[in-house]
């Protein structure tokens, strides 16, 4: 889908969250960053996203590390004590 800012691609969700098989509605001729925005996946999950999408030259701005680390609240919060405001 062409906006004249960036590009979107649409995959199927059944197709992927049932029968785990990407089908995006195009794939760019180079790599392309990108940023997913859709329902939460467990890290497994992602990262099979992940590396299906590299397959199609789109690579996710988050990394399968980068989410499983962030995926779980407690993580977050224990890599964030460092930067929290003391009294």
């Amino acid at each position: 889908m062409d906006t004249g800012l960036f590009d979107i691609i649409i995959f199927g969700y059944e197709s992927w969250f049932v029968n785990h098989r990407l089908i995006p509605t195009s794939e760019p001729a180079d790599l392309r960053r990108a940023i997913y925005r859709g329902w939460m996946m467990k890290p497994d999950e992602y990262e099979n996203f992940y590396n299906m999408l590299l397959n199609h030259n789109i690579q996710l701005i988050t990394t399968p590390a980068e989410y499983d680390m962030l995926h779980i609240f407690f993580l977050m919060f224990i890599s964030t004590l460092g930067m929290i405001p003391q009294r």
